[in-house]
């Protein structure tokens, strides 16, 4: 037997943004980065998987497990060299 599989739903309320990236060509390194954050649940609490990915070369730039929440800001905002050109910055 096959689990389905689906992305997440917004709950009723949250406000859903616009896809900044529709359009835009991805044709270098450091282009544009993504994150992902998967939760794990536990007996107590939740492990966090966090992935920081370059979509170009789709290498994963850092990734951490954790018990405490994610880290993604820290993280970028500890490599602000390297920061991506994404679409929400033309």
């Amino acid at each position: 037997m096959l689990a389905c599989v689906r992305g997440s739903k917004p709950a009723k309320g949250h406000k859903t943004y616009p896809y900044l990236l529709g359009g835009l060509r991805v044709e270098r390194p450091n282009q544009v980065w993504c994150a992902d954050i998967t939760y794990i649940p536990m007996r107590r609490g939740f492990l966090y998987l966090v992935a920081i990915m370059d979509w170009y070369t789709r290498k994963v730039l850092a990734w951490r497990l954790s018990n405490i929440e994610p880290w993604c800001r820290q993280w970028f905002e500890a490599h602000g060299e390297g920061k991506p050109t994404s679409a929400s910055r033309r």
